[in-house]
Protein backbone atom coordinates (compact mmCIF):
# COMPACT_ATOMS: atom_id res chain seq x y z
CA UNK A 1 0.00 0.00 0.00
CA UNK A 2 2.67 2.50 0.27
CA UNK A 3 5.14 1.49 -2.64
CA UNK A 4 8.28 2.41 -2.76
CA UNK A 5 10.49 2.33 -6.25
CA UNK A 6 12.52 -0.54 -5.01
CA UNK A 7 15.07 0.10 -8.69
CA UNK A 8 15.97 3.58 -7.86
CA UNK A 9 15.86 2.98 -3.58
CA UNK A 10 16.13 -0.38 -3.05
CA UNK A 11 16.68 -0.33 1.12
CA UNK A 12 13.24 1.24 1.34
CA UNK A 13 11.53 -1.37 -0.26
CA UNK A 14 14.26 -4.56 0.90
CA UNK A 15 15.30 -2.82 4.02
CA UNK A 16 11.31 -2.01 5.39
CA UNK A 17 10.54 -5.55 4.57
CA UNK A 18 13.53 -7.40 6.82
CA UNK A 19 13.15 -5.33 9.62
CA UNK A 20 9.09 -5.62 9.57
CA UNK A 21 9.98 -9.73 9.52
CA UNK A 22 12.61 -9.12 12.50
CA UNK A 23 9.42 -7.53 14.48
CA UNK A 24 7.51 -10.45 13.19
CA UNK A 25 10.05 -13.17 14.58
CA UNK A 26 10.45 -11.15 17.96
CA UNK A 27 6.61 -11.10 18.37
CA UNK A 28 6.17 -14.61 17.22
CA UNK A 29 8.76 -16.57 18.64
CA UNK A 30 10.85 -14.31 21.15
CA UNK A 31 13.66 -12.16 20.69
CA UNK A 32 16.20 -14.60 22.06
CA UNK A 33 14.86 -17.51 19.49
CA UNK A 34 17.94 -18.58 17.45
CA UNK A 35 17.64 -19.02 13.73
CA UNK A 36 20.82 -21.23 13.45
CA UNK A 37 22.47 -22.95 15.81
CA UNK A 38 26.32 -24.50 15.10
CA UNK A 39 27.61 -25.83 17.87
CA UNK A 40 27.37 -23.38 20.98
CA UNK A 41 26.94 -20.44 18.10
CA UNK A 42 23.45 -19.23 18.24
CA UNK A 43 22.27 -16.51 16.11
CA UNK A 44 19.09 -15.05 14.96
CA UNK A 45 18.08 -13.67 12.06
CA UNK A 46 18.99 -9.86 13.35
CA UNK A 47 22.41 -11.23 14.54
CA UNK A 48 22.77 -13.16 11.24
CA UNK A 49 22.12 -9.58 9.48
CA UNK A 50 24.18 -8.02 11.62
CA UNK A 51 27.69 -9.95 11.06
CA UNK A 52 27.01 -9.58 7.30
CA UNK A 53 26.74 -5.90 7.61
CA UNK A 54 30.06 -5.77 10.28
CA UNK A 55 31.88 -7.62 7.14
CA UNK A 56 31.27 -4.64 4.66
CA UNK A 57 30.34 -1.40 6.69
CA UNK A 58 31.03 1.40 4.88
CA UNK A 59 28.57 1.19 2.43
CA UNK A 60 25.39 3.55 2.22
CA UNK A 61 22.15 2.43 2.15
CA UNK A 62 20.82 4.80 -0.56
CA UNK A 63 21.49 4.18 -4.23
CA UNK A 64 20.12 2.85 -7.53
CA UNK A 65 20.16 -0.73 -7.62
CA UNK A 66 22.37 -1.02 -10.66
CA UNK A 67 25.13 1.33 -9.08
CA UNK A 68 26.20 -1.25 -6.16
CA UNK A 69 29.09 -2.87 -6.87
CA UNK A 70 30.00 -6.64 -5.61
CA UNK A 71 28.75 -7.33 -1.91
CA UNK A 72 27.40 -3.97 -1.99
CA UNK A 73 23.62 -4.37 -3.02
CA UNK A 74 23.39 -7.12 -0.52
CA UNK A 75 24.33 -4.90 2.42
CA UNK A 76 23.08 -1.65 1.08
CA UNK A 77 19.40 -3.06 0.49
CA UNK A 78 19.58 -5.63 2.96
CA UNK A 79 21.91 -6.03 6.04
CA UNK A 80 22.62 -2.71 6.76
CA UNK A 81 18.77 -1.29 6.43
CA UNK A 82 17.68 -3.91 8.77
CA UNK A 83 20.30 -3.01 11.48
CA UNK A 84 19.63 0.55 10.92
CA UNK A 85 16.42 0.32 11.68
CA UNK A 86 16.34 -1.81 14.60
CA UNK A 87 19.34 0.93 15.79
CA UNK A 88 16.83 3.97 15.40
CA UNK A 89 14.10 2.09 16.98
CA UNK A 90 16.30 1.01 19.92
CA UNK A 91 17.03 4.46 20.22
CA UNK A 92 13.94 6.55 19.63
CA UNK A 93 11.94 3.60 21.55
CA UNK A 94 9.66 1.12 20.31
CA UNK A 95 6.34 3.53 21.00
CA UNK A 96 8.06 6.62 18.75
CA UNK A 97 9.00 4.34 16.09
CA UNK A 98 5.87 2.79 15.53
CA UNK A 99 4.24 6.24 15.51
CA UNK A 100 6.78 6.67 13.05
CA UNK A 101 5.58 4.65 10.83
CA UNK A 102 1.79 4.70 11.38
CA UNK A 103 2.47 8.53 10.49
CA UNK A 104 4.27 7.48 7.19
CA UNK A 105 1.55 4.62 6.32
CA UNK A 106 -1.27 7.23 6.55
CA UNK A 107 0.37 10.18 4.61
CA UNK A 108 1.70 7.88 2.06
CA UNK A 109 -0.49 5.28 1.47
CA UNK A 110 -1.54 4.45 -2.24
CA UNK A 111 1.81 6.66 -3.35
CA UNK A 112 5.57 6.57 -3.29
CA UNK A 113 7.50 8.56 -0.87
CA UNK A 114 11.07 8.64 -1.16
CA UNK A 115 13.96 8.97 1.59
CA UNK A 116 13.08 12.41 1.92
CA UNK A 117 9.33 11.53 2.85
CA UNK A 118 10.60 9.32 5.18
CA UNK A 119 13.23 11.93 6.89
CA UNK A 120 10.70 14.42 7.28
CA UNK A 121 8.12 12.72 8.92
CA UNK A 122 10.80 11.00 11.20
CA UNK A 123 12.30 14.17 12.47
CA UNK A 124 8.84 15.41 12.74
CA UNK A 125 7.19 12.68 14.95
CA UNK A 126 10.09 11.96 17.12
CA UNK A 127 11.07 15.75 17.46
CA UNK A 128 14.36 15.13 17.21
CA UNK A 129 17.55 15.73 14.74
CA UNK A 130 18.26 12.44 13.06
CA UNK A 131 21.37 13.19 11.01
CA UNK A 132 23.22 10.89 12.19
CA UNK A 133 20.33 7.88 10.61
CA UNK A 134 19.93 9.88 7.54
CA UNK A 135 23.39 11.45 6.43
CA UNK A 136 25.55 8.94 8.26
CA UNK A 137 24.18 5.66 7.37
CA UNK A 138 21.78 6.22 4.67
CA UNK A 139 23.28 8.66 2.45
CA UNK A 140 26.74 8.27 4.25
CA UNK A 141 29.18 5.58 4.58
CA UNK A 142 29.66 6.20 8.35
CA UNK A 143 30.98 3.51 11.16
CA UNK A 144 31.03 3.57 14.52
CA UNK A 145 32.70 1.79 17.44
CA UNK A 146 32.07 2.84 21.03
CA UNK A 147 34.92 1.21 23.90
CA UNK A 148 35.45 1.65 27.40
CA UNK A 149 39.35 2.14 27.69
CA UNK A 150 40.03 2.83 31.21
CA UNK A 151 38.84 2.05 34.64
CA UNK A 152 40.48 2.85 37.47
CA UNK A 153 39.46 3.32 41.28
CA UNK A 154 37.51 6.77 40.71
CA UNK A 155 36.99 7.30 36.94
CA UNK A 156 35.98 5.65 33.62
CA UNK A 157 37.13 6.56 30.24
CA UNK A 158 35.42 5.92 27.06
CA UNK A 159 36.43 6.46 23.34
CA UNK A 160 34.39 6.64 19.83
CA UNK A 161 35.90 4.91 16.88
CA UNK A 162 34.77 5.87 13.42
CA UNK A 163 33.11 9.52 12.54
CA UNK A 164 29.43 8.21 13.30
CA UNK A 165 28.09 10.13 16.41
CA UNK A 166 25.08 8.36 18.35
CA UNK A 167 24.13 9.51 21.52
CA UNK A 168 24.04 6.58 24.21
CA UNK A 169 24.78 5.71 27.75
CA UNK A 170 27.17 4.50 29.92
CA UNK A 171 26.81 2.20 33.26
CA UNK A 172 29.57 2.77 35.85
CA UNK A 173 29.09 0.10 38.75
CA UNK A 174 30.69 0.76 41.71
CA UNK A 175 32.61 -1.67 44.77
CA UNK A 176 29.52 -1.21 47.43
CA UNK A 177 27.55 -2.52 43.99
CA UNK A 178 25.64 0.86 43.11
CA UNK A 179 25.49 1.79 39.70
CA UNK A 180 24.75 5.13 37.55
CA UNK A 181 23.97 5.79 34.01
CA UNK A 182 25.90 8.42 32.36
CA UNK A 183 24.44 10.21 29.14
CA UNK A 184 27.02 10.12 26.41
CA UNK A 185 26.64 12.19 23.11
CA UNK A 186 29.36 10.53 21.94
CA UNK A 187 30.45 14.41 20.22
CA UNK A 188 34.51 13.91 21.77
CA UNK A 189 36.43 11.14 20.30
CA UNK A 190 36.96 10.44 23.94
CA UNK A 191 35.20 11.15 27.78
CA UNK A 192 36.27 10.82 30.98
CA UNK A 193 33.61 10.72 34.28
CA UNK A 194 35.29 11.38 37.12
CA UNK A 195 33.52 9.75 40.93
CA UNK A 196 35.84 11.78 43.85
CA UNK A 197 33.22 11.15 46.15
CA UNK A 198 31.66 7.40 45.38
CA UNK A 199 33.02 4.01 46.50
CA UNK A 200 35.68 2.76 44.00
CA UNK A 201 34.36 2.02 40.63
CA UNK A 202 34.78 -1.57 39.54
CA UNK A 203 33.33 -1.85 35.90
CA UNK A 204 31.81 0.55 33.49
CA UNK A 205 29.72 -0.18 30.02
CA UNK A 206 28.78 1.71 27.05
CA UNK A 207 25.80 1.09 25.67
CA UNK A 208 24.69 -1.23 28.37
CA UNK A 209 21.36 -2.07 26.54
CA UNK A 210 22.83 -2.84 23.47
CA UNK A 211 20.91 -0.37 21.49
CA UNK A 212 23.01 0.16 18.66
CA UNK A 213 23.31 -2.26 16.67
CA UNK A 214 25.05 -0.53 14.26
CA UNK A 215 28.46 -0.75 16.62
CA UNK A 216 30.87 -2.78 15.15
CA UNK A 217 32.55 -4.20 17.63
CA UNK A 218 30.82 -5.23 21.28
CA UNK A 219 33.66 -6.86 23.01
CA UNK A 220 35.22 -3.97 24.20
CA UNK A 221 32.00 -2.24 25.65
CA UNK A 222 32.61 -3.04 28.99
CA UNK A 223 35.77 -2.81 31.45
CA UNK A 224 36.26 -3.92 34.91
CA UNK A 225 38.68 -2.33 37.19
CA UNK A 226 42.39 -4.60 37.67
CA UNK A 227 42.74 -5.02 41.41
CA UNK A 228 46.10 -3.96 42.02
CA UNK A 229 46.97 -7.07 43.89
CA UNK A 230 50.98 -6.84 44.80
CA UNK A 231 50.19 -5.18 48.48
CA UNK A 232 47.72 -8.06 49.35
CA UNK A 233 50.12 -10.66 47.73
CA UNK A 234 52.75 -9.35 50.46
CA UNK A 235 50.38 -9.08 53.41
CA UNK A 236 49.34 -12.59 52.60
CA UNK A 237 53.13 -13.95 52.40
CA UNK A 238 53.93 -11.85 55.76
CA UNK A 239 50.93 -13.32 57.41
CA UNK A 240 51.42 -16.80 56.09
CA UNK A 241 54.83 -16.04 57.56
CA UNK A 242 54.34 -15.57 60.48
CA UNK A 243 51.57 -18.60 61.08
CA UNK A 244 53.97 -21.01 59.85
CA UNK A 245 56.70 -19.76 62.51
CA UNK A 246 54.21 -19.81 65.44
CA UNK A 247 53.46 -23.68 64.51
CA UNK A 248 57.25 -24.16 64.28
CA UNK A 249 57.41 -22.56 67.69
CA UNK A 250 54.80 -24.88 68.87
CA UNK A 251 55.79 -27.89 67.33
CA UNK A 252 59.15 -27.07 69.09
CA UNK A 253 57.39 -27.32 72.37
Amino acid sequence: MVAFNEAEEPWLDEGFTDYSAVRVMAAAHGDDTSLVDIGKVEMSYLDMRRAEYISNPQVPMYGRAWEFAGRGYQTGAYSKPVVALSTLERVLGEETMLDVMRTFFQRHQFGHPTTEDLHAVAEEVSDQDLSWFFDGLVYGDGVLNYAVTDVDAHSVTVMRQGDLIIPTEVQVTFADGSTVLERWDGAEAEATFTYPGRPPVRSAEVDPERKLMVDLRWADNGLSRRLEISPWLALITRLLYNLQSALLALGGL
